[in-house]
């Protein structure tokens, strides 16, 4: 895998947990009232997605209250899920899965990356 489709997958996977998130956050305000879960954000957060949602945790009072009523589970899989990402983006890169690329991104890269995106939007 080059390191331009990992970044691309990161930056969806990011993307991803910070948009439900906000959808959390927005109904914990009573803004929306279809029902996110906390479960929700963490489920999705597994695929690299833990530290936007430590940020969340943070930085919005809301969140960490209504995380304390369920034992703060919500920032204990946060903490565990990014210190394994990270462990696992080490690893990634020391056994050479992902490659660091000097030169030019080929054709057949930017077309797999291409229908990576288009699958998501289908």
């Amino acid at each position: 895998m080059s390191i331009y489709t990992f970044f691309s997958l990161l930056v969806i996977c990011l993307l991803g947990t910070y948009l439900l998130s906000i959808q959390y956050l927005r109904y914990l305000r009573k803004e929306r009232k279809r029902e996110v879960r906390d479960i929700d954000c963490i489920l999705t957060s597994i695929l690299f997605g833990a530290p936007v949602l430590l940020v969340m945790e943070l930085a919005f009072y809301e969140i960490r209250y209504e995380d304390g009523a369920h034992k703060y589970r919500m920032l204990i899989s946060s903490i565990i899920l990014t210190i394994i990402q990270i462990t696992a983006i080490v690893l990634l890169f020391y056994f050479g899965v992902i490659k660091l690329d000097s030169g030019e991104v080929s054709g057949e890269e930017i077309e797999n990356l291409i229908n990576l995106l288009t699958s998501f939007i289908k």
